[in-house]
């Protein structure tokens, strides 16, 4: 399989989703963005492109149900990662300077997310807006491959009537 065509595939794709994860708003830090890339394994027939992003990138796609968000109201801990890093979103995403209004809104969010999930407003679906979105530009790009290969083939097929010929 050809290096070059699954090259240009891999950066239609990963330009989709990046413009989709920004269209949605889900650039807090730009780090989800800049963690996409491919990874591509080519064969002779088949060649194969793996799309690798931060995992939270799928928890914002495909959503994260109720019973799966780590909070409890009044269990007392003294310390969450989920409530840390849901203050940090007060932060920067929200523009909360005061650490007790960020411990607020974290556990007013968290509230929400237990009973909702999250996203709060649904799975993003960035990936499946992305493959529409390329569907064209994929497809035309695999026919034009499969046209120059095709036109290469008959090329060659013709150079070698023309040898038989000549003998």
């Amino acid at each position: 399989m050809n290096d070059q065509l699954l090259n240009d595939l891999a950066n239609i794709i990963i330009e989709s989703l990046k413009a989709e994860i920004q269209a949605g708003g889900h650039t807090m830090t730009g780090a989800l963005v800049d963690s996409i890339e491919a990874e591509i394994e080519t064969g002779v027939i088949v060649g194969k492109i793996r799309i690798l992003m931060n995992d939270y990138g799928l928890a914002i796609d495909q959503g994260v149900p109720p019973e799966r968000i780590p909070y409890t109201e009044g269990s007392g801990r003294k310390t969450s990662k989920f409530i840390e890093g849901l203050k940090r979103f007060a932060q920067i995403k929200l523009g909360i300077s005061d650490q007790r209004k960020q411990l607020s809104v974290a556990i007013a969010i968290a509230k929400a997310a237990k009973k909702k999930g999250l996203p709060i407003k649904g799975p993003a679906r960035f990936i499946d807006k992305a493959i529409v979105k390329t569907e064209t530009a994929v497809e035309r790009l695999l026919n034009d491959w499969v046209e120059q290969w095709v036109y290469i083939l008959l090329d060659f097929t013709n150079q070698q009537k023309l040898i038989l010929k000549g003998d």
